[in-house]
């Protein structure tokens, strides 16, 4: 067993020479929650980002409660025998733990000797310390690793669906497949609703979010709605619609994937509306009743009030899975056991809403006409049942490792970058009749490997000059 980190109680003269030496670089924040606290001691997880090699001396300073009552001062360091924070580092993270109770109007420093100013720190308590901050998290790019996956097989499969015989054996296995895997959108979205909430129950700076999304969204959007209109007229002769110039610019309209762009800056903006619902952190049940009301009241305004030209372009058409997220985003400091005690229900939403959903989407694919409240019930209850056993799925797998894991990892990395060049490959692939030549069992997977190859190529190469890449994609 590892021995516990030792807890140094200075006298004053001895701490003010320790404080000398060391340099104060930053302040967990918000404080830590009350009900995240147990009666006795929690684990607190500092994890420190930081631009260079880590610091020779570190120490953490917790106010906490003594067993008296009473509020004191408690300064803890890895014990000789723990690993150092050298030996920690995990890319740019140093992660050190200590046992305390917080005080919940109290603190968590790092203080250290040679420490970056510009270094961050993220705290939690009672579990996974990545879940409350701010940085690049293995699940996270894992889960849109995966996700990115789907999207590739969905847009690929779908260009042979075509060339085989409805009536056959071959083509209802792919148009399973095809249908089944339809939710990464959906999953997406839920994804920034938890990071974007996460962000915003920390800290709300006005010119630093909307900044920030300009640069990340709205900047990449609008380069690459032209450029798909270019593209359009290059490959196949079609001139922009300057009549639909309000479905261009609005709801994605310029190519067939960027509406994810387009609902992903609705969301931006909604999730400010919402934040004041975060802060009162509702239980599960509340939140449920809350999914069900306000999505079937969506649903019945946009069938007898107004509907909405496009709805897989409109925000409110996501509400299950944006409030899905933002309630995850609230319970980040016990996402392993909110997830550990709600798959199994997820998987029975996801269960009975495949069942409700993919014999119409089946029969769509024909043309037939279907009852769309079953058709849109079903695919509500599907699409979130999955989006949260991805993140299930996806955290687990951050636990485990290997190298298929971190081949995951990276390419949910750059998933922007292949979720935006995908189908300029795909529909390359498909001008130079590619997939006429090739029987589905050989060039459904040709295509995959390219769509995810190619744009990942391009995204890495253009990586290695961040302020292109930030230009082009939004992010380095």
């Amino acid at each position: 067993m590892r021995p516990e980190p030792s807890v140094a109680r200075a006298s004053p003269p001895v701490l003010m020479s320790l404080l000398r030496l060391r340099q104060r670089v930053a302040r967990a924040s918000p404080p830590v929650p009350p009900e995240n606290l147990s009666s006795n001691s929690s684990t607190v997880a500092a994890s420190l980002g930081i631009s260079a090699s880590p610091p020779s001396l570190l120490l953490i300073r917790i106010q906490r409660l003594s067993s008296a009552g009473r509020r004191e001062t408690a300064f803890c360091l890895p014990s000789p025998s723990s690993p150092s924070p050298a030996s920690r580092e995990r890319g740019k993270r140093v992660r050190l733990e200590t046992t305390s109770t917080i005080l919940p109007s109290g603190g968590v420093e790092i203080l250290g000797a040679g420490v970056p100013a510009r270094a961050t720190l993220s705290v939690s308590t009672g579990g996974d310390a990545r879940a409350t901050g701010g940085e690049r998290f293995p699940w996270v790019e894992i889960f849109r690793g995966l996700a990115i996956l789907e999207v590739v097989f969905h847009h690929a499969s779908g260009r042979f669906l075509s060339m085989l015989d409805r009536e056959g054996v071959a083509w209802l296995i792919l148009a399973i497949l095809n249908r089944t895997l339809h939710y990464a959108v959906p999953a997406f979205l839920m994804m920034t609703a938890f990071v974007l909430a996460l962000s915003l129950l920390r800290e709300f700076r006005p010119t630093r979010y909307f900044g920030n999304r300009a640069l990340r969204a709205l900047l990449p959007y609008l380069l690459w709605s032209g450029l798909y209109l270019i593209y359009r007229f290059y490959a196949f002769g079609a001139l922009p619609d300057w009549s639909r110039w309000a479905d261009y610019l609005f709801w994605g309209k310029a190519y067939f994937h960027l509406y994810f762009l387009a609902v992903a800056m609705q969301l931006y903006l909604l999730l400010l509306l919402l934040l004041p619902a975060a802060r009162l952190r509702l239980p599960f049940w509340a939140v449920l009743i809350g999914i069900v009301a306000l999505t079937m009241a969506v649903y019945w305004a946009n069938r007898f009030v107004y509907r909405v030209p496009y709805t897989g372009s409109y925000v409110l058409w996501y509400t299950p899975v944006i409030l899905l997220g933002l309630w995850l985003a609230t319970q980040a400091n016990r996402l392993e056991e909110v997830l550990r005690r709600g798959w199994l229900f997820a998987l029975l939403c996801a269960s009975v809403g495949l069942w409700l959903y993919l014999p119409l989407a089946l029969q769509a694919l024909q043309g037939f006409p279907v009852n769309t409240f079953q058709y849109q019930t079903g695919n509500w209850l599907f699409t979130t049942g999955v989006s949260f056993l991805l993140l299930t799925v996806a955290y687990w797998l951050s636990q485990r490792g290997g190298w298929m894991v971190a081949g995951v990892q990276l390419l949910g990395r750059y998933s922007l970058q292949i979720y935006l060049l995908h189908p300029l490959i795909l529909s390359e692939l498909s001008r130079w009749s590619v997939s006429s030549a090739l029987q589905a069992r050989w060039g459904l997977p040709l295509f995959v490997a390219l769509a995810l190859l190619v744009p990942f190529a391009v995204g890495w190469l253009l990586s290695r000059a961040p302020r292109v890449s930030v230009a082009v994609f939004g992010r380095a």
